[in-house]
């Protein structure tokens, strides 16, 4: 599922140019022990292969520009919807995809979503069944590797959740974010312009002062509604 949309919080995994440095770490088969090692990447300017520049917790952005919104199985020439909400929903019925590919995969990444999250071993043993290597990887991770996979022409897949939680990148220059801001204050302002331009700030402030004083009314008209209880009395 592709969907195309402007304005989404993404967190890049690299700068789109030659042999940029990414540090990611490796995953046992087992999904148990990390070990970080430091990969080359490739420009991903190559518009044949799938590329992913950059996650959010709403989906992916390809380095081609298109966006995917929510979990997918991502290829290198292709990709499709995952319907997996979280880590905890992967099944080995969820994984069935990956066993009937040809040529066989040789590897498949998972991308678990947030780096606490678990996964059931069942799936671990159900793909070793099909004799397909597996690695799970917290997203971020996972992303990282699969570019690196892709890169080296291997048959390589990834089943991607997005994460829950996001971390800003400690490289943002403190200039890109002022300048996001500067971006949404003015297109606040736009959007504060069309309701004026409309009379729609003017009818919600008429609308607002006829609740309230219609409230002052109700109100006073209980107050004497219970002195007149009370003498009654």
């Amino acid at each position: 599922m592709f969907v195309s949309f402007q304005r989404m919080r993404f967190v890049s995994l690299t700068n789109i140019r030659k042999f940029t440095c990414t540090s990611i770490s490796n995953h046992n088969f087992d999904g148990e022990s990390y070990s970080k090692s430091n990969v080359s990447m490739i420009s991903l300017e190559d518009e044949t292969h799938n590329y992913i520049a950059a996650y959010s917790s709403t989906g992916f952005r390809l380095a081609s520009g298109f966006n995917i919104l929510g979990p997918c199985a991502l290829f290198p020439r292709a990709v499709l919807h995952w319907n997996v909400a979280s880590a905890d929903k992967i099944t080995p019925e969820s994984l069935s995809l990956f066993t009937i590919l040809e040529p066989k995969l040789d590897i498949l990444l998972i991308g678990k979503g947030d780096w606490g999250a678990k996964v059931d071993s069942k799936i671990i043993q159900f793909l070793r069944s099909h004799k397909i290597n597996v690695e799970i990887l917290p997203t971020e991770q996972a992303c990282s590797t699969f570019n690196f996979l892709n890169s080296e022409r291997r048959v390589v897949a990834a089943a991607l959740i997005p994460p829950h939680y996001m971390t800003a990148p400690q490289d943002t220059p403190n200039t890109e974010i002022m300048l996001e801001l500067e971006e949404l204050e003015g297109e606040i302002e736009r959007i504060m312009e069309s309701f004026n331009k409309h009379g729609i700030l003017e009818t919600a402030k008429r609308i607002k002062e006829q609740n309230s004083q219609a409230d002052g009314e109700a109100a006073a008209k209980k107050g004497k509604t219970e002195n007149d209880a009370k003498h009654s009395d």
